[in-house]
């Protein structure tokens, strides 16, 4: 009985679960900008397109919330900036996918040129999708 006793006892000493104080919080610091991003939302600025929210950047893409003037009135889009010299179709059908997640209209910026398939997907998607070329 004397050895039951002492194995309860030993059983009542170990918790179930032993629960550990996460103590490294990783915090992230916010990345700088490229030269590349920096020049989009200079050129965003210039043309009177207020931004609402950065939401990512990386080297060589921004993609945020905007708003555009019109005639009937300020119109949201989500805008994703490509520093690529040929848009895809894929391109866009990502984009456009992204938008209606977020049910916005789409508005793309790049310094390159869209291919036919790109050209003939923007006649068809042309009042929810919109082509901005910059030049820099």
């Amino acid at each position: 009985m004397s050895k039951n006793g002492k194995e309860k006892s030993k059983e009542k000493e170990k918790p179930l679960l032993e629960i550990k104080e996460k103590t490294k919080i990783k915090v992230k610091k916010p990345k700088e900008k490229s030269s590349f991003v920096l020049q989009v939302l200079e050129s965003i600025r210039r043309k009177d397109i207020e931004l609402i929210e950065e939401l990512e950047h990386k080297k060589r893409e921004l993609t945020a919330k905007v708003r555009i003037n019109s005639e009937i009135g300020k119109i949201e889009f989500l805008s994703i900036a490509k520093d690529k010299k040929r848009i895809t179709e894929n391109d866009l059908v990502i984009l456009l996918q992204k938008a209606q997640s977020m049910k916005l209209p789409a508005l793309l910026i790049t310094t390159g040129k869209p291919d036919k398939k790109a050209v003939a997907y923007l006649e068809n998607w042309q009042n929810m999708l919109k082509l901005m070329e910059l030049k820099l």
